[in-house]
C-alpha cells in the first residue's frame, strides 16, 4: 500500500509513518518546510517530501503518484483571545480547513482520473468538540474540519464513489504542539493554568491513536470516527452534555 501523510515531520504523523513503513508499506511523509527534511533520519520505506498545504504547486504530486490512502495530519494552532487574534483565526482556517480540503480535492480528482478507489483520514481534534478559552482559533478550525468531514463522508456515500472517509479525533498528546500554542497567550495567569491542565492530561506516547489509525488504514473498516485516548474522549462527551 502507498500512503501519503501530511504533517509527518514529527508527532503523530511521524510515528504513523514509521509504523506503516515497518509493516512494509510505502510511505510519503509530507513536511511543511524543506529544512525539516534535512533533520529526518533515513528510514526504509519512508520518503520525506516538502508539502505545504498553502502551496498549490506542491499538490502536483497527485499528477505523478497514485496513493491508496491519504492521511490529512498537517495543521497549525495559535493561542490568544479570539477578538485580539483574528489574523491567527484566519491563518488556522486557511491551513487546517481550506488547505486540507484543497488537498483532498486534488486527491479525489486523481482517483476519478485513474478510476481507482481510495481512502482518506482527516485528523481533527477533540478540542473541536469543546470550546476552550484562549485556544479558539485552533479549536474552531477543528470544529469546522470535523463538520466538513462528516459532510464529505455522506456526499461520498450519496455519489457511491469508492472512497472511504474516516475522521480522526486525537486527544492531548505530548508532542510539543500544545506548548507552542500556549506560549502565545499573553495573560500569564491563564497561560500557566492551561499549561498545568495540559501537563495533567497529555499522554506521553502516541501509540494509542497511531495503532487505531493503522488499523483503519490497513483494513476495510466501516468505522468512521477514530478517537483516543478513551478517557479524554469520554470526558469531552460528558462535558458537552453539561455545558451551556
Amino acid at each position: 500500500m502507498k500512503v501519503l501523510i501530511t504533517g509527518a515531520a514529527s508527532g503523530i504523523g511521524y510515528q504513523l509513518a514509521r509504523v506503516l513503513a515497518y509493516l512494509g508499506h510505502e510511505v510519503y511523509a509530507g513536511c511543511h518546510k524543506e529544512k525539516e527534511i534535512l533533520f529526518q533520519p533515513s528510514v526504509p520505506g519512508i520518503t520525506f517530501i516538502s508539502l505545504d498545504l498553502l502551496s498549490l504547486d506542491d499538490f502536483s504530486l497527485f499528477d505523478e503518484e497514485h496513493f491508496d490512502c491519504v492521511v490529512c495530519q498537517a495543521g497549525i494552532g495559535h493561542g490568544g483571545d479570539v477578538l485580539s487574534s483574528l489574523d491567527s483565526l484566519k491563518e488556522c482556517f486557511d491551513t487546517n480547513v481550506f488547505g486540507t480540503f484543497r488537498l483532498i480535492q486534488k486527491y479525489t480528482d486523481s482517483l476519478a482520473r485513474t478510476k481507482k478507489c481510495g481512502k482518506i483520514l482527516i485528523t481533527s481534534s477533540l478540542l473541536g468538540d469543546f470550546p476552550v478559552p484562549y485556544l479558539g482559533a485552533y479549536s474552531s478550525s477543528k470544529a469546522c474540519l470535523t463538520h466538513l468531514s462528516k459532510v464529505l463522508r455522506r456526499e461520498m456515500e450519496c455519489t457511491q464513489k469508492n472512497i472511504r472517509v474516516h475522521l480522526v479525533l486525537p486527544g492531548a498528546y505530548h508532542t510539543g504542539f500544545n506548548q507552542v500554542m500556549l506560549e502565545e497567550i499573553e495573560d500569564s495567569f491563564v497561560r500557566k493554568r492551561l499549561e498545568h491542565i495540559f501537563m495533567l492530561l497529555e499522554k506521553k506516547e502516541t501509540k494509542t491513536i497511531v495503532n487505531k489509525m493503522v488499523k483503519v488504514i490497513l483494513n476495510d473498516s466501516s468505522q468512521f470516527v477514530v478517537s483516543a485516548p478513551f478517557f479524554q474522549s469520554l470526558s469531552i462527551r460528558i462535558l458537552r452534555i453539561f455545558s451551556f
